[in-house]
């Protein structure tokens, strides 16, 4: 088998994932008031947050995973659990393939944990190279990307 083969293979067997966080505010840019009238800005200390996992394969996108906690081990291992490997087992349902998880560096992700976790339940890591978070095609996906989501609307429609 070439290498060029076993690079497609390699590819058809990752399991691509990441969390991100949304801050849900209203943010109102203009507003329409008679001249002399005053306009008092509301404003909200604290925005609801909502944290994201989301996982894809060459087969799809699967159910992502909606919480408000913060993201440690603890929870991430159940994210594993509940999230990660349903997943796979729809895609990989035969488990005889060899798949790979790709997931960034993150400490959760590399804590003692995790790791043994991940060595239990037989979950084998794509190296990850450091400080490359956009080698990820998740980043690209759901409103992972951190700067479009930043971006303000051109277009009343947005």
């Amino acid at each position: 088998m070439g290498s060029t083969q076993h690079r497609n293979a390699e590819w058809d067997q990752l399991v691509f994932t990441d969390e991100n966080s949304f801050h849900m505010k209203q943010v109102i840019k203009r507003i329409w008031k008679k001249c002399g009238e005053e306009y008092y800005v509301t404003t909200v200390k604290h925005s609801v947050k909502v944290h994201v996992w989301g996982c894809f394969s060459k087969y799809g996108f699967e159910k992502l995973v909606l919480f408000k906690q913060t993201l440690n081990s603890e929870l991430m291992c159940k994210i594993y659990k509940n999230g990660l490997l349903p997943s796979v087992n729809r895609w990989f349902d035969d488990n005889s393939c060899d798949w790979k998880l790709l997931e960034d560096n993150d400490p959760k992700h590399t804590s003692k944990m995790c790791k043994r976790y991940k060595i239990n339940n037989e979950i084998q890591l794509l190296p990850w190279p450091s400080q490359s978070p956009d080698c990820n095609p998740i980043e690209k996906c759901l409103g992972f990307n951190e700067a479009q989501n930043k971006q303000t609307p051109t277009y009343i429609s947005q």
